[in-house]
């Protein structure tokens, strides 16, 4: 049995478009039509992220590859850290299927059924739920492809992983420690908007909703004065921080130019998949037109439906699949080398 598939994609220009069958369609206006038939088919719906892996500090001493290949030789209960571990690895020609998976100790629902009353659903007092995400790697391109999955690793948590990591394989291969953090895990983003931001000198305004914003570290390392206005909208233990600022009357008053690139390296890194909404307006001279960016949209992402199994799981080779799918369409359209 074939399992269909759609895939909605951000294009060249810009667009949210989904293609099925060979046919591009718009799909600004279908997300609702989706999501019921995603319900009443039993369809789980994956989000997907694509990832670029570069090497900022001490990438010399060892590689993305190396690191994972390290990993795949330790016994299962010597690969974890934080409560993550690296679950699985499939190797075929230099690209590598994974899973992620976090333990959670959370407190658990019951099961039930309409005739009978609700039980525990009999976890031993050894186990932990495990939540599962699955990535594809391309040691070529150094594209890093992933699942979005709230409760399990993300973008932050696989980097933080991998660099934790990265110093083991270095002396398990006789290479000097690295120098600093190995990898930076951060969003591809489309590339003409990329150009046209880069143009713009002057920023009359910024509107950003980040859902259940992620606090940490590398968020701050992502840019000081947007962690701190992002704490203030947490401070009341709100869900969401809006932010909306705006320049001056003067046509050649501008926002900090360095506040706004900070949000945008927020996008690309510990805020990929939380960030709602990040609009940018702006000039590129004080006598320019207005020009305004949704870098939301031009964060290269895509969502793809997978059937769960018999154990109501989404199954591990259908989300491997689907990511496959997405990253040869990606190349496909010139999105990804």
């Amino acid at each position: 049995m074939t399992l269909g598939w759609a895939v909605a994609y951000t294009t060249a220009r810009g667009c949210q478009c989904r293609r099925k069958r060979g046919r591009l369609l718009d799909t600004r206006n279908e997300s609702r039509i989706i999501a019921s038939r995603a319900y009443r088919w039993g369809v789980g719906r994956m989000k997907i992220y694509a990832f670029k892996i570069d090497s900022p500090d001490g990438g010399a001493a060892i590689s993305f590859e190396e690191v994972i290949n390290y990993l795949n030789g330790l016994p299962l209960d010597q690969r974890h850290n934080s409560e993550m571990r690296l679950e699985e690895v499939q190797t075929s020609s230099r690209r590598y299927r994974l899973e992620f998976s976090r333990l959670r100790n959370a407190v658990l629902p019951g099961k039930a059924t309409q005739q009978t009353p609700t039980q525990a659903l009999g976890l031993a007092a050894n186990e932990s739920v495990s939540e599962e995400t699955a990535a594809l790697f391309c040691s070529v391109t150094n594209t890093l492809v992933v699942q979005f999955n709230m409760f399990g690793p993300q973008r932050g948590s696989i980097q933080d992983y991998m660099n934790f990591f990265s110093l083991h394989a270095a002396r398990a291969l006789g290479r000097p420690n690295p120098a600093g953090r190995c990898f930076d895990i951060a969003a591809y983003i489309n590339q003409n908007v990329q150009a046209q931001f880069n143009r713009l000198q002057l920023f009359r305004r910024l509107e950003m909703k980040v859902a259940t914003p992620p606090v940490s570290n590398q968020q701050r390392q992502a840019g000081l004065s947007l962690g701190a206005v992002v704490d203030m909208g947490l401070a009341g233990g709100t869900q969401d921080a809006v932010i909306e600022l705006s320049a001056g009357r003067k046509k050649a008053s501008t926002l900090s130019p360095q506040f706004v690139s900070s949000a945008l390296r927020f996008l690309r890194g510990s805020g990929a998949g939380h960030v709602e909404k990040l609009r940018v307006t702006g000039k590129q001279h004080q006598d320019a037109a207005i020009e305004e960016l949704d870098l939301v949209d031009a964060i290269l992402k895509a969502e793809s439906r997978v059937a769960p199994g018999g154990d109501r799981r989404l199954p591990r080779f259908s989300r491997w699949q689907a990511l496959e799918d997405t990253l040869e369409q990606w190349r496909r359209d010139g999105l990804l080398p």
